[in-house]
Order: structure tokens, then sequence, then C-alpha cells
């Protein structure tokens, strides 16, 4: 746990020593009221240990929180306590009882799936610097700390396209529990995790900037930096954690991603960067011409941290352990974390023959092909790979929670 060290003068020594004699004789009384600066220093080497032993308390409670298996249910969104119910709601509408049901088998099933093992696997620490300042910021206090600031950058897929719990959801524009996209599920679950654990007591509030947008590449965040760079410095502000999940849409165009990573680290050297690996078929495959693999390099190059969601796809799919060979067995020829089937299906089991955008084929449901649990398309959108169902972006928010988490813990 990084804690912030006092390095003691060797005046202050021989204070700390004479400050324990100090109640018994008025000479040394004298002494310290001569020399006050000398008790600011045993004061604030005091105030230091008892820093520790809160940081000793925090550190505690996020190694709880580390434990993925007692993260609380997920709640269908219009039950959450703090969805704005419409004047002609109904909650129990057919479609709303399907997207139930749906949300019950994945709350059975995901502590199978999101493991602990799975997540440790997938994960590449990066600097340990970049963890110790941002453990830092958490544990900062007072009424004039400003929050914690983390930004998101991503295409189609981090913007929610066939995201959905039902066909309204983010149609408010993704505020709360409406936001089906993986960075507001993050937020949310931060939100009722962390900063509910926490209160006042650290720096557990999140500025979140939604940079994502559709069709996003790096090199049209690379576009954006000076603007949001000038934003931060012009203020006197850092950020403090850039998630990056333009994988999809850089194509072979890495040299703009390496050119994101290395300007945003020389304008804030302290940040956490977590670069996002995302589980679609041809990056589960490696099938990139070489791409994957100078990705993960300027990831390691520039010792940035990363999920790599499609190693995670493939240790469910191909590793002998004992635990993944047993949810094989459970769930035969289906993937569990991202779907890898670039098909739609019907209810019984029948492929759409044409690629289909919308909700319903001549009027009837349907679903990703070989993924469990068996998701509905709510929204309008194509390509079911690279835009999966809510499920998909739930277990994303929690890898990177799990990673936040993992980070401060660093």
């Amino acid at each position: 746990t990084p804690t912030l060290r006092f390095m003691v003068p060797a005046a202050a020594v021989i204070v700390l020593t004479l400050s324990t004699i100090y109640h018994q004789t008025s000479y040394l009384h004298e002494i310290k009221s001569k020399y006050s600066y000398l008790n600011k220093v045993i004061i604030d080497h005091h105030r230091t240990h008892n820093n520790e032993e809160e940081e000793v308390k925090v550190c505690h409670n996020i190694q709880s929180l580390l434990d993925v298996s007692q993260w609380p249910d997920i709640v269908f969104f219009e039950d959450h306590p703090d969805f704005s119910k419409p004047a002609d709601h109904d909650p129990n509408r057919d479609e709303n009882v399907v997207a139930r049901a749906t949300v019950a088998e994945f709350n059975r099933i995901r502590n199978s799936v999101l493991t602990m093992n799975l997540l440790d696997e997938g994960i590449n620490e990066g600097s340990l610097y970049a963890a110790q300042s941002f453990a830092q910021r958490f544990l900062e206090r007072g009424n004039n700390i400003r929050p914690l600031s983390v930004a998101v950058t991503g295409n189609s897929f981090t913007i929610g396209s066939n995201c959905g719990e039902n066909t309204v959801q983010g149609h408010s524009g993704g505020v709360g529990p409406d936001g089906c996209a993986w960075p507001h599920r993050l937020a949310q679950r931060w939100k009722e995790l962390v900063t509910r654990s926490f209160g006042n007591t650290t720096n557990s509030e999140i500025e979140w900037r939604m940079l994502q947008s559709n069709a996003q590449a790096s090199n049209n965040v690379m576009h954006r930096l000076p603007s949001l760079i000038e934003e931060y410095h012009s203020n006197n502000k850092t950020l403090d954690v850039l998630l990056l999940n333009n994988g999809i849409s850089d194509g072979t165009r890495i040299a703009w991603f390496e050119a994101v990573v290395r300007v945003v680290l020389e304008h804030f050297p302290q940040i956490v960067i977590i670069s996002l690996v995302d589980g679609i078929p041809s990056f589960v495959n490696d099938d990139t011409q070489g791409f994957l693999g100078s990705y993960t390099m300027t990831q390691d190059h520039y010792n940035i941290t990363r999920i790599d969601l499609a190693k995670m796809c493939r240790l469910l799919r191909d590793s002998d352990k004992e635990s993944y060979i047993a949810l094989r067995k459970e769930y035969p020829n289906s993937s569990l974390l991202w779907p890898q089937v670039e098909k739609l299906i019907y209810a019984n089991g029948t492929a759409l023959t044409e690629e289909f955008s919308g909700v319903k084929h001549h009027g009837l449901p349907v679903y990703w092909a070989n993924y469990t649990p068996r998701v509905e398309k709510t929204q309008v959108a194509y390509y079911p790979t690279n835009h999966p169902p809510w499920t998909t972006h739930q277990y994303v928010a929690d890898s990177v929670l799990y990673t936040l988490l993992r980070t401060l813990k660093t």
C-alpha cells in the first residue's frame, strides 16, 4: 500500500524523544514553546502515523471488495430504485417479463464465468508509479479536494450499440441505471460498491468524462487530445485514469494508438492508462495479420495496464484447467463472456440467413447464436459480435472495476 512517508530530521528525532518527558517538566514546556516549529514536527509525525493506520483500513476494505463473488446481483434497470419512471410506465409489460428472466439467468451464472482467477489471468498490471499516484489521490480528504477524473474513449461498442435489457434502455442518454454500455455500468457499479463503502473517508467520487463516439479510432482520439489537455492544464487539474477501448476501430493503424499513449503520458505522467483488448472473434483467434501483437507490444513498452478480454475468452474456450472444463461441459458449444458466432438465431435455434440490424425479424424475436445466457436482441445495430448484448457489457464493466480496485490495492 502506498503511504505518505515523512522524513524526520535529526533535530526532530531529539524532540520526539524529549516530548515523552515534556509532561513531567516545566523546563521542557519552555523549550516546546520557544521552538514551536519543532512541536509541529511532532504533530505532523503523529498525523502521518494516523494516516498510515487509516490507509491500512482502506486497504483491508479494498481487499474485501476484490472478491467479485460477493458483489451484488444485477437489478433489472426498471426495477432499480434510481430509475426515473415515465408517466405511462407499465413495469409488467411482456418485454419486461423476458428481460427480468434474462437478468436472473445472468445472475445465476456470472460468478461461474467471471471469476477472480479468470480476471487475474486476463489483467496485465502497468506502472507502479501510476498505481501509487492513483492511490494517493483516492486517499485525499478535505472539502477542497477535487474528485477523481476518469476519461473513456471508444467506438460503437463502447457507446452501447445493440445493448439493452429491453427496447427502451438508454433512451434517456445513459444516466444512472438507464445506461446500458459498459462505461455507464462501470460508473453505476463504482457508485454502488466503492463510493457507498468508503463515503467521505476517501476521495471516492469520480468525475466521468465519456468521450466515446461511433466509429472512434485512436486517430480520432489523437485529434481530440490537444483541447482535452489544454482544458485540464488551464484549470490546474490532472487526469487520473484513461480507459482506452478503440481496438475494434483501429484496424491496422497501430501508430495512432502508440501516439495517443505517448502524448498522454507526456502531459499526465502519473496517469493510470487501462487499455482493453476486446473479445471479438478476430482478436480471440488472433486473426489480425500481426495487429494484435503490435497492440500488446505497445501496451507493454509503455507499461500501461491491459485487460485482455480476448485472452479470457480463449481460456474459457481452450484451457485444460478443471474449472474451465467444467464450464464447457455445463454449457457445451456456448460462448459465455463474449459472443463468438457472427449469427443471430430464432428461438428454435434456426439461424438467420441474412444480416439483420432490427429488433424482431418478421415479427419474431432473435438471439445471439451459441451464447449463454440467451439474450434477445432489443436494439437496432448490425454485427452481433462487434456489438454484443448487455451481459457482455456487464462483464466488461466488472472487469474494469476489478482492475481499478486491484490498482488501488497495488
